[in-house]
């Protein structure tokens, strides 16, 4: 019996992203139920990791039509809990320094604006491959979304070259999409000056390999006009797709 698969909801149902946000979810547990009927139990579980970063796709997808459900609140409430007992902490490990340094870090409460925006202007993950395969991963999904590499910086090379600092494996790569380029360019000239859509494959002092995208939400909200914010969403969407298959 073949199944008619029910019409999105409304607001849902008029979001051009929802199909894809949804796809999304079911491609992943979709791949972890493969991995777990192969007996490879630690390839399933990095693979449900993503479920977090899934999570986030689909509140972004409730934020962008309106939607505001239980677990919204509970998250909001567990967010601003941590970020008191964070702050907490904070001021109570700078409050037993004695350089006044420290006094207006708490004063001012600068180490709270620090964190926000280490935080607000990428989209990232923390991946189970080596640095090499992540790169390359990356690379192929994001073509599958329709962006190429202009640009590949080596920064562990230029930092040991012009510095001779040891550093981890660090990369940045220059993604581009002609078309949506070319829009924000017609609406903005100046905008090249953020473009392109840079992408970090990162190893840490630790091994871990992180796989992080500019948030184009966040950094073409400076350019203040309709358009490339109607823009800028629909890019972020193909970066999150292409981040959730890596």
């Amino acid at each position: 019996m073949r199944v008619t698969p029910a019409r999105p909801p409304a607001p849902c149902d008029r979001d051009p992203g929802f199909a894809a946000t949804l796809k999304q979810v079911d491609d992943v547990y979709a791949k972890a139920q493969g991995q777990v009927a192969d007996k490879r139990m630690v390839d399933a579980h990095a693979t449900l990791e993503e479920a977090r970063d899934l999570m986030a796709l689909m509140a972004d997808l409730r934020r962008r039509n309106g939607v505001i459900v239980c677990s919204d609140h509970m998250n909001a409430h567990h967010e601003e809990k941590e970020q008191v007992l964070n702050e907490a902490a904070v001021r109570d490990a700078l409050g037993r320094l004695k350089s006044p340094y420290s006094r207006l870090f708490v004063k001012f409460g600068w180490y709270r604006r620090r964190e926000h925006t280490m935080s607000s202007y990428v989209i990232g993950k923390t991946v189970a491959l080596s640095f090499a395969d992540a790169e390359r991963r990356i690379v192929e999904e994001l073509a599958k979304v329709g962006f190429g590499i202009l640009t590949e910086i080596d920064v562990q090379a230029t930092m040991k070259k012009k510095l001779g600092l040891e550093m981890p494996p660090y990369r940045i790569l220059g993604a581009c999409n002609p078309k949506f380029a070319s829009q924000a360019i017609a609406v903005e000239p100046a905008i090249g000056a953020l473009l392109p859509c840079n992408a970090v494959v990162r190893q840490d002092a630790a091994g871990a390999v992180h796989v992080e995208l500019m948030d184009p939400n966040a950094v073409l909200r400076l350019v203040d006009k309709p358009e490339v914010t109607t823009l800028a969403t629909e890019v972020r969407q193909r970066l999150e797709q292409a981040l959730a298959q890596v």
